[in-house]
């Protein structure tokens, strides 16, 4: 059963009342049993725990699916090599100052989105069966980002997930990946980049790199679905729903295009994807 927490803060209120003003009269004492006790006391602890909230909540179902954008084949190679530059950056403890920190973060979100994305592709692939130690050490990484030696121990996590015996794999369950406000600066930079790619001149030397970040931007689109700490009314959660599964088709079909080499296709889907978010932020982070 899932408590109300509204309906909790009633019920734990009225009990704490009841049980104050039956002690000031003593009639507690001489009205309830030690037996009653015992089934009044796990109700208050009932209503601490189940109503106000301890007890994690699951996080929104994504409406769009990847499956029909994205190549099960690509997440991996997107994965890697954000796992390759992680390493680079944690290479020298002295270099290791605020500018590569933060970008470490940036990494290892978009690993966490990655392997979701993974778990949640339709179709098979080998490191499926990795996705949930891999998305649980790129969590632990972005959070000790700040810290060479936790940072450096956390990629070895990773590192050890990512070449994991696939023979006993571990369900990834859907969740949010932390840190939604870094993931969105991460989009606006993959937007900027994206944008300046998608021209005649560039498109054919950067569609490499713009693949991968396509994919990257898709990921984090996908995963926003969960984290609906924006959400201020409850009423506008089907709302977000729909942003993000817009927001997550329309940088489907942007990596789509790329990977197919279509640049026409390619900028529509670019100017889709910026309708989506302006339409979002308008909603839900309107400008003062």
């Amino acid at each position: 059963m899932t408590a109300n927490p509204k309906h909790a803060e009633i019920c734990f209120f009225t009990l704490s009342t009841c049980f104050v003003s039956a002690m000031r009269s003593n009639i507690l004492f001489r009205s309830l049993s030690n037996f009653s006790l015992c089934l009044l006391l796990p109700s208050v602890v009932w209503v601490l725990h189940e109503g106000r909230g301890d007890k994690p909540t699951s996080a929104p179902a994504a409406t769009v699916s990847l499956t029909d954008f994205v190549e099960v084949n690509h997440v991996p190679l997107a994965l890697d090599d954000y796992v390759a530059q992680a390493s680079e950056l944690l290479a020298n403890p002295s270099d290791f100052e605020e500018a590569q920190q933060e970008r470490l973060k940036k990494h290892a979100l978009s690993i966490a989105s990655l392997a979701m994305t993974l778990a949640q592709h339709q179709r098979e692939h080998p490191l499926k069966a990795r996705a949930a130690g891999i998305f649980t050490a790129a969590v632990e990484l972005s959070r000790h980002h700040k810290d060479h030696a936790q940072s450096a121990a956390a990629l070895k996590k990773l590192q050890s997930a990512r070449n994991a015996d696939p023979s006993s794999p571990a369900l990834l369950p859907w969740q949010a990946v932390p840190g939604l406000g870094a993931q969105m600066k991460r989009v606006n930079e993959l937007q900027t980049t994206l944008k300046r790619s998608l021209t005649a001149e560039r498109f054919a030397k950067t569609r490499e790199a713009s693949n991968r970040q396509s994919l990257t931007l898709a990921a984090i689109a996908l995963v926003t679905a969960a984290d609906t700490h924006e959400v201020k009314n409850p009423t506008d959660l089907p709302a977000w729903g729909e942003y993000s599964a817009e927001f997550t088709a329309a940088a489907g079909q942007l990596h789509q295009a790329i990977a197919a080499e279509n640049l026409s296709e390619a900028q529509q889907a670019m100017d889709r994807v910026n309708r989506a978010c302006h339409d979002c932020h308008q909603k839900f982070v309107p400008q003062k």
